[in-house]
């Protein structure tokens, strides 16, 4: 038995009663949807038809929106991640939050009201009788992987009338502390009042309207007539849980990292669950599925798994995994596309005429090797902070080979208020000692939040005088940032890829502390380089007096230097990333490099010191 998410209200009246305010939490999250996305889903319900029986969505095939040619949404997303052994996979999320992402009504955060509503397009009904045997049936779940509802929270289903009045039909509650399965509901439709040529029907969540506080979960929508009250056993097979990542250690990882040894990089299985939707007694389903790893860009093939079988009894959910044999390594940034598809199995999946069940057969993921690390999915259930001034969170990777940072990524969300305005301190250590030598990097940035649901905000490392930079790691280093004020800066918290043993925090400027009592991942990502040509570095034929590091002359001959003193080592890098000239220096030695030999054209240099490095573009032209 999975025991319920903590409330937010109790997490603050405990804190408030005995001022503990330093503890790492995790607090239910807000967030937001682009106006593009928001602007294309009102334009496509505009042009909505009525529809006619059935009327089926077990939200398989929509992306990140219920489907407009079947519904009109205010506030509910279409995930694989916030539920616990959904029926198939994709399920309609309720979450407290309008279309747009922001909360209904963010002040006071206690107020409850009228929230996430989603609502059927019109069905024609007429000319049916209460003897057509008119059913709605659905599956619900409350809280899942997000926040559960308070007891005073509730989900209405109501129904619209000839009249055009919504009649509520059942209110649900969640009064159960199990909440690992779906529960079964189904409603008859058969008063005249109903049976009309517009009839809707719409889920409407009831609850704290300041946020992500009350998490609902629908699935397996059916109306359709000649149906009885009872639990059908409808002749599916359906894939349910989401895969997971291809990598033993990451979600994502640099292209380079993963060739130094991909054997070891890669996960020794993969899985997800199968669902067997007849539940007739004695009955079982024999189901054939394969699994591939392709090259998301081109389709190319990595690795295939020859078809296996599983069996499953009536009514059961299953977990299967699959083993993953080694990747070779990639020549370049590669996206990987894991597959699982049911191939074939006993029953046809044939349980629900006029809809096509083997939409939910096959289920997906992408692996990126680019150039950057990830313990997340992209998806956040939580958000994760300290509530403490000076309070700061690190989180742990492990390099295979030296590598230049150059960028942090971060999924920012709002909790009680917004932070616009405010800094923080992005950080990067070698060692969680409080030594100064293993402070790598501190800079003051400002607090970004993203106008789209799940985008990271990007901060490239920035100088003295703010110009981009990088900073040589290797083997253990640590990322992470410093609050600059008591009001909690949360970060993006993945719930589906527990990385709490990578994260730390430290909260009165002595003592780190690993994370035990918060599980996932911290949505933080390390971005490596080198740097591109879309990073510029002004032009100058002289050092300015008590400027930052410049290198000259720009355009340069062949011969160039640079303006700080203390330079150990310079690396000459072309634009497509090789590594094209390398020279140690003493500190006798002339700050000096020659570029003969090369072809004219653009190059980055990476000059290391012994307190940081410095990346700067110098461009040859003999």
């Amino acid at each position: 038995m999975r025991s319920r998410t903590l409330r937010l209200s109790a997490l603050l009246a405990f804190l408030m009663a005995t001022g503990c305010f330093a503890q790492v939490e995790r607090y239910p999250l807000t967030r937001t949807v682009s106006a593009e996305r928001e602007n294309a889903g009102r334009a496509a319900r505009t042009g909505a038809t009525v529809l006619r029986l059935p009327f089926f969505d077990d939200f398989s095939t929509a992306v990140r929106v219920p489907d407009d040619s079947l519904w009109i949404n205010a506030g509910v997303r279409v995930n694989n991640q916030f539920a616990i052994n959904a029926p198939s996979k994709g399920v309609a999320t309720f979450d407290g939050l309008r279309t747009n992402g922001r909360p209904w009504n963010f002040d006071p955060v206690l107020e409850q009201q009228a929230v996430d509503t989603l609502t059927s397009q019109p069905i024609d009904l007429s000319g049916l009788t209460p003897a057509s045997n008119v059913v709605l049936s659905f599956f619900w779940q409350a809280g899942g992987l997000g926040e559960a509802p308070d007891p005073t929270d509730s989900l209405m289903v109501q129904v619209k009338t000839a009249g055009k009045e919504w009649r509520t039909l059942r209110t649900l509650t969640d009064n159960t502390p199990v909440i690992e399965e779906f529960q079964y509901v189904s409603l008859p439709i058969n008063t005249a009042d109903l049976l009309h040529a517009a009839f809707q029907f719409r889920f409407r969540a009831y609850g704290r309207a300041a946020g992500m506080y009350d998490i609902w979960n629908i699935d397996y929508v059916y109306l359709g007539q000649g149906r009885t009250l009872d639990n059908p056993s409808v002749r599916d097979l359906a894939v349910s849980g989401p895969l997971k990542s291809v990598l033993r250690r990451y979600t994502a990882m640099p292209w380079e990292q993963f060739n130094v040894n991909p054997q070891a990089e890669t996960a020794a299985a993969d899985s997800t669950v199968l669902s067997n939707l007849e539940t007739t007694l004695g009955s079982f389903n024999l189901a054939k599925f394969t699994y591939n790893i392709t090259d998301a860009a081109t389709g190319s093939p990595l690795y295939n798994l020859p078809e296996r079988a599983v069996e499953l009894g009536a009514g059961q959910k299953r977990p299967v995994g699959v083993p993953l044999g080694s990747i070779a390594p990639v020549a370049g940034p590669r996206v990987l596309r894991s597959t699982f598809r049911i191939s074939d199995n006993t029953t046809g999946n044939v349980g629900i005429p006029g809809v096509n069940l083997r939409r939910n057969d096959t289920v997906s993921n992408v692996t990126a090797l680019t150039d950057y690390f990830a313990y997340d999915d992209g998806t956040a259930e939580y958000g994760m902070g300290v509530r403490q001034k000076q309070g700061r969170v690190a989180v742990r990777y492990v390099l295979n080979k030296p590598a230049q940072l150059t960028a942090v990524r971060l999924y920012i969300t709002q909790l009680e208020r917004s932070l616009v305005g405010q800094t923080m301190v992005l950080s990067v250590w070698k060692k969680l000692d409080n030594a100064r030598e293993s402070v790598l990097y501190q800079k003051s940035v400002p607090v970004t939040y993203t106008d789209t649901l799940d985008e990271f905000a990007n901060y490239p490392l920035l100088d003295e005088g703010n110009n981009p930079t990088s900073i040589s790691v290797s083997d253990t280093f640590y990322v992470g940032w410093q609050q600059t004020t008591a009001d909690i800066l949360t970060v993006g918290l993945d719930a589906n890829n527990d990385g709490k043993q990578a994260w730390y925090y430290n909260v009165n400027g002595v003592d780190w502390v690993a994370n035990v009592q918060v599980p996932g991942s911290v949505m933080i990502r390390p971005v490596f380089g080198p740097l591109t040509t879309a990073i510029d570095d002004p032009v100058a034929e002289t050092p300015l007096p008590g400027s930052t590091l410049r290198v000259y002359p720009n355009p340069t001959t062949g011969r160039f230097t640079w303006s700080i003193p203390g330079v150990t080592s310079v690396q000459v890098v072309n634009l497509v990333g090789k590594t094209v000239r390398t020279a140690r220096y003493r500190s006798s030695d002339e700050p000096a490099l020659d570029l003969a030999g090369l072809p004219d054209g653009m190059y980055v240099l990476h000059l290391e010191t012994p307190r940081k490095n410095y990346v700067r573009k110098i461009l040859l032209r003999k």
